[in-house]
């Protein structure tokens, strides 16, 4: 009498595990390479699948102002400016480039701080000025993986990752360029 309930309990497990539907998150990369003067250079790019592109045609299509317009609603502590669109359609791509000013700003003398607007990111360090943060997330039903490389600049000397009063995590460095 047992053997025909597990062979059941199995037999309904299998096909609750085929029907089981796994959601392919959209890729987003971002990454700002941050100058002498804290302003940035950004390049935010998707990569979708076929069903995801179609649906990113229909709705944004080459209008551009409304990814302008989402990146400003992003980075609203930034003035952006110089936008440049590019498409690559064979492989479902799109990538927007933009310069950022205010990335960085000067504390004291010498000291610069880069605000990460993000409470404890998974930060991984990819040389001595290049880090790397990853972070899932949440928005409108869809689940968004995004990965987000800063470079600092090449003179920068003793980079630290430190949190503000609120929890917020920063960027600290020294950069010796006259200001």
């Amino acid at each position: 009498m047992k053997l025909p309930i597990n062979i059941i309990f199995l037999i309904i497990m299998a096909v609750t595990a085929f029907g089981q539907k796994t959601i392919e998150p959209l890729k987003q990369t971002i990454t700002f390479k941050v100058d002498q003067l804290g302003n940035s250079e950004v390049e935010a790019g998707m990569q979708l699948n076929a069903s995801q592109w179609d649906y990113f045609k229909r709705n944004i299509g080459s209008n551009v102002s409304i990814l302008k317009r989402d990146m400003e609603r992003a980075l609203p502590t930034m003035f952006l400016k110089d936008f440049r669109y590019e498409e690559q359609a064979m492989e479902r791509r799109y990538i927007l480039k933009f310069k950022a000013l205010g990335v960085a700003k000067l504390k004291e003398r010498n000291k610069w701080v880069v605000d990460l607007e993000s409470k404890n990111p998974d930060i991984t360090p990819l040389s001595d000025n290049a880090y790397l943060m990853t972070s899932n997330l949440l928005m409108n039903g869809g689940l968004i993986q995004q990965t987000i490389k800063v470079f600092l600049p090449d003179e920068a000397k003793n980079i630290t990752i430190e949190k503000d009063s609120f929890g917020t995590a920063l960027f600290v460095y020294q950069l010796n360029n006259g200001l």
